[in-house]
């Protein structure tokens, strides 16, 4: 991750151009991904943003009160993708 960002920076950054999920790659990790990256987000209230030469991706925790129309479990950060500059 390049940075962590407020969560209404990442909700109020304009239209996305793609949405996914993101969860631990390995059953074996889930509960540490669970209690390190979704518990630090969800606590802190903070996004994490990933930047790629194509993409800025922010990944979102599933907060209820976010009022996310994205369907994300508990376990799963949500991944906003938009489309960086040429």
């Amino acid at each position: 991750m390049a940075y962590r960002a407020d969560l209404r920076e990442a909700l109020e950054s304009g239209a996305y151009i793609l949405a996914g999920r993101f969860r631990a790659s390995q059953q074996s990790q889930a509960e540490l991904f669970k209690q390190e990256y979704l518990g630090y987000f969800a606590r802190k209230g903070r996004a994490g943003v990933i930047i790629t030469p194509k993409y800025l991706i922010y990944l979102i925790p599933p907060l209820p009160e976010l009022n996310i129309n994205y369907p994300i479990r508990n376990d799963e950060l949500l991944a906003l993708f938009f489309k960086m500059p040429s």
